[in-house]
């Protein structure tokens, strides 16, 4: 057991080149209460205190995609639900150290964040991102996560209706980056 919370899903992990294991966990998920814990361990079976709670005050928090960058610095990705939802990065630039340091929150684009960011082979960042009134669509960034740009909303069968698209991306054998949705 990781978290006690009422309800808990894990959202993402990452290992680190300690070899320790970032999990997010997101707690109360579904409700208006939800929020974010970021757990560290060196071993799988033992999970100590949560680093990290990403929670704001009359509002859900959700997703938390992990993206272990070129530098070696630790990004948190995830979703402050409102009108509109906003999505937030973290970053953590010694995740070796211990105790972590992580940054404060930095809004990065309107939106709901639904998987992790994907690096092209000319470094770019890509983050599959969805919206309830327009559908799937990605946010880009140049300078490591610094600024980032929208992408055009991407037309699969049936976005319009689709709540939750859950786009994610991948990168082909070519290099091509696709995208793949709900619809």
């Amino acid at each position: 057991i990781i978290a006690a919370a009422s309800s808990v899903a894990p959202t993402s992990s990452v290992v680190t080149a300690d070899d320790n294991i970032w999990m997010g966990v997101a707690c109360d998920a579904g409700t208006e209460k939800a929020y974010l814990e970021v757990y560290r361990s060196a071993d799988i079976e033992q999970w100590g205190a949560p680093v990290l709670t990403v929670a704001q005050e009359g509002k859900a928090v959700a997703g938390g995609f992990f993206f272990l960058d070129p530098n070696g610095a630790l990004q948190l990705y995830y979703t402050v639900k409102g009108d509109p939802d906003t999505i937030f990065n973290m970053a953590c630039a010694n995740p070796l150290a211990s105790p972590s340091s992580w940054s404060e929150p930095v809004a990065i684009g309107a939106g709901y964040v639904s998987a992790a960011p994907v690096a092209s082979a000319d470094g770019r960042l890509f983050l599959p991102v969805h919206d309830s009134q327009r559908g799937p669509f990605t946010l880009s960034s140049g300078d490591g996560g610094k600024t980032w740009t929208e992408g055009a909303v991407q037309n699969v069968p049936e976005r319009l209706f689709a709540r939750d698209n859950n786009p994610r991306l991948y990168t082909g054998a070519d290099g091509k980056l696709s995208m793949v949705s709900r619809a």
